[in-house]
Parts: structure tokens; C-alpha cells; sequence
């Protein structure tokens, strides 16, 4: 399904671009370009909702009985011992596959860091799975593999909440200038996405973390930080003028100050405004290059 999805969304996006760039006069083909834009974003939400809330979970609740009655169905007996060996040599393959985390104890377990490592224990397991093991401990560790990568393969939030407090108040302040709710619309419907886009696998997150890289949200709140102090960085000049009296004069120039809240507004708006873009950026990064 990730597969159709970001293959419909590649091509109507590419059709769309091109129609647009060269039939920019008509109207039919505008209507009809606006419509395969819709399309893109709607399999694009389609595809972000599926993986965050419809995506089949790994079983953890496989019995070594209920393999052996599997077996009995196909005339099978117990798994021999030779076989079991190889199939437990075989899962020892994903420890290999897999870094180390600290859990709550502060213990190092094993757990994956890397896109290819998931996609690799995901076929070795299925493998196990299909061969059937009546060895206890061995399915066991089919079950404790399948919670690891359930965990890992759950997604959370890890984009900015700076950006989505920041995008709230622009869309309720543009749209009370212009007396509309238009502009709140349209940047809430940003906000959904990003959202929605900006949900990490929790092994992405991980492998950030121990890359030193933090949560991987510190773009865009390092931006409106980064803005911030800018303001609070800025100079205030006070030019005192003594007069041949005695008396004195005090000028106070807060221009770089002025200055520096108006282009952290002026940016603030604007990535407000591309919420949508930055959106589609963050869906490419952490649902299809990534996930």
C-alpha cells in the first residue's frame, strides 16, 4: 500500500506541475490541475492516516501448541532439532542488525536504528513465523522481536511546537485583520498536515538521539528561537547631549529593535503560510525516504 500511495502522489504531483507550467491560460486544465493536486494531498493524508492508525501490528501472542497444531493440520510432526538450531541462528541475525538503547533501568537492550535493519528483521521473522518452530524458546523470541519492532515501528510527534503555537496565533491574528476566516483555514489545514507529517517511526527517533541530533524537531524551533533572541539581543542606543546650561538632553533610538521584531514577524508569517509545503517535506522524509 506505501508503495501505490507514494507512487500516486509522485506521478499526480509531476502531472500537476507540468499542466500547470504549460496551460497556465486555460481554465479547464487549471480546474483540472487543481483537481489532481487534491488528489495528490488526499493520498497523501490517506497514506499518513493508514500508517499512524490502521497499520497491522506484529502478533506477540504466538504459542508453541499453536504452531503444533498447524503442523498436525499438514501432517507435520515437531520441529527436528537440527532445523530448530538453524532457525534460532537465524533470529540471532537481527540481534547483529540492531543497536543498543537504555531502557528504563538504564540497561543497554537491543533495538533498531536503521530503515534497512527493520526491513531485514521483518523478512527473517516472517520467515520464522511461516516455518512453524514448536520450540518454546524460539517462539518465545519471535514474540519479544515482534513487541521491539511494534514499538519501534510506532510513530509520535517530532516536529515543532513552536512552529504549531506560532502558526495558530498568525492564522487567528490574519484572519481578524482581514475579517475573514480565511487565512485560519488555510493555515489550520497546514497545521493538520504538519501534524500529521511530522510524526516520526520511534526508531528514527531514536537513531537522532544517539546520533546526538535531539529530537530532530530543533529546525524550525531553532528558526523561531533563533528569532526570539534577536529581539532580546537587540541594542538600544541612548545618545545623552549636554547643554552649555547644564541641562541635558536624552535621545533613546530602539530602531534595531523595531527592526529585528519586524523580520522576526515577517518570517513567522511565512513559514505560517508554507506550513503546507514544509508539510509535504516532512511526509517525504518520515513516511517514504525514511518512515
Amino acid at each position: 500500500m506505501r508503495k501505490i500511495l507514494c507512487t500516486t502522489l509522485l506521478t499526480l504531483g509531476s502531472y500537476s506541475a507540468f499542466a500547470q507550467t504549460t496551460t497556465s491560460g486555460d481554465d479547464v486544465m487549471d480546474i483540472f490541475t487543481s483537481i489532481l493536486v487534491l488528489l495528490a494531498a488526499l493520498a497523501m493524508v490517506v497514506h499518513m492516516l493508514y500508517d499512524n492508525f490502521f497499520r497491522k501490528k506484529f502478533r506477540t501472542d504466538y504459542t508453541a501448541a499453536e504452531f503444533r497444531n498447524l503442523r498436525k493440520e499438514q501432517g507435520m510432526g515437531d520441529m527436528p532439532a537440527q532445523e530448530a538450531m538453524e532457525l534460532d541462528r537465524n533470529i540471532d541475525q537481527i540481534l547483529t542488525l540492531w543497536g543498543e538503547l537504555p531502557n528504563e533501568d538504564g540497561d543497554l537492550v537491543p533495538y533498531p536504528l536503521k530503515r534497512s535493519a527493520v526491513k531485514k528483521s521483518i523478512a527473517i521473522l516472517e520467515q520464522a513465523v511461516a516455518a512453524m518452530p514448536t520450540n518454546s524458546r524460539i517462539v518465545e523470541r519471535i514474540n519479544d522481536a515482534h513487541e521491539i519492532l511494534n514499538h519501534a515501528l510506532k510513530r509520535q510527534f517530532n516536529g515543532s511546537k513552536a512552529m504549531v503555537i506560532t502558526a495558530v496565533i498568525v492564522g487567528i491574528v490574519l484572519s481578524a485583520i482581514a475579517g475573514s476566516p480565511e487565512a485560519a483555514v488555510a493555515i489550520g489545514i497546514g497545521i493538520a498536515l504538519y501534524l500529521l507529517a511530522s510524526r516520526s517511526t520511534n526508531f528514527l527517533i531514536a537513531e537522532k538521539q544517539q546520533k546526538g541530533g535531539g529530537n530532530g524537531s530543533s529546525f524550525l524551533s531553532g528558526i523561531i528561537g533563533g528569532l526570539f533572541m534577536g529581539v532580546a539581543a537587540a541594542k538600544t542606543y541612548k545618545t545623552v547631549t549636554t547643554y552649555s546650561d547644564g541641562t541635558t538632553k536624552t535621545e533613546t533610538d530602539n530602531s534595531e529593535t523595531w527592526i529585528s521584531l519586524i523580520f522576526g514577524l515577517i518570517i513567522m508569517v511565512l513559514l505560517s503560510i508554507l506550513l503546507s509545503v514544509i508539510s509535504v517535506i516532512n511526509y517525504l522524509r518520515n513516511y517514504i525516504i525514511y518512515w
